[in-house]
């Protein structure tokens, strides 16, 4: 089958699909400079757009044009700013008044080509805000039948699971520590890295069995500079393999992953 990915960040959807023989990506549409780049690394033959705005308004004009939507897959892992708790959007009109709001461009494509198959990815609060509703309504109202999953962000990654209990009991402990787990702590304690981060990240890791394991703290956290004094956050490189991607999916100096 063929795959057109909007919103494609790093290549999540293409990567896992085309892994399993599902499909192969035929467009991505990705408004991040820099993720295109990581896309283009990945992807170097196939087309890319930059805003699903424009996508909407003529999507003949980017997507291939002897493409059998009859068999194709779209996707769309849709800004989840509006919606993430914790944003600033307490309700669905203020969710919905985010500029970052770009659902209602997203089911434009969908209508006007009609895909076989749509998946699309977004945070649970996505739910509690009302905004899984609408887009289950518009789907209907195009005629798509739909079903909806709650999918654990650690399911099939090898992620780290929190220690049951959880948060440590240390007298000391302010800050959500997780007895047994120094990985869920790492993510309970320090910031996610954005696009931006993504010079410098650590690219070691710890010697297990001959090959390098990403399963450490000191791999998890890194140093920076904020200019005053060092601080610490989670490095972008550990958060990539958290999410699933091979070490050295990010690296755009070379042009060969890390398995």
């Amino acid at each position: 089958m063929a795959h057109v990915d909007l919103c494609s960040g790093l290549g999540g959807f293409g990567y896992g699909f085309e892994t399993v023989g599902l499909s192969k990506p035929v467009l991505f549409c990705e408004i991040d400079p820099w993720c295109r780049k990581v896309l283009k690394k990945h992807w170097p033959d196939v087309p890319q757009c930059e805003d699903v705005k424009e996508l909407a308004d003529d999507p003949d004009r980017y997507v291939p044009r002897n493409l059998d939507w009859s068999n194709t897959i779209l996707t769309a892992g849709f800004p989840c700013q509006p919606w993430s708790i914790s944003g600033r959007s307490r309700n669905l009109q203020e969710a919905k008044s985010d500029p970052r709001h770009i659902w209602p461009w997203i089911v434009e494509v969908v209508e006007q080509k009609r895909p076989t198959i749509c998946i699309f990815e977004n945070v649970p609060h996505l739910a509690s805000l009302g905004g899984l509703d609408e887009v289950i309504v518009d789907l209907a109202n195009a005629n798509y039948a739909t079903t909806t999953f709650n999918i654990s962000a650690i399911a099939g990654s090898g992620a780290p699971r929190a220690a049951s209990g959880g948060p440590g009991k240390n007298p000391n402990n302010k800050r959500g520590m997780h007895q047994g787990n120094p990985l869920a702590t790492a993510v309970a304690m320090w910031p996610t890295p954005t696009t931006r981060d993504h010079k410098g990240g650590y690219k070691g890791g710890r010697i297990r069995n001959g090959k390098v394991s990403m399963d450490s703290l000191d791999v998890a956290v890194q140093h920076t500079d904020n200019q005053k004094k060092e601080s610490k956050q989670l490095n972008p490189e550990w958060v990539t393999w958290l999410q699933g991607y091979p070490r050295g999916w990010t690296d755009l100096e070379s042009t060969t992953d890390l398995k």
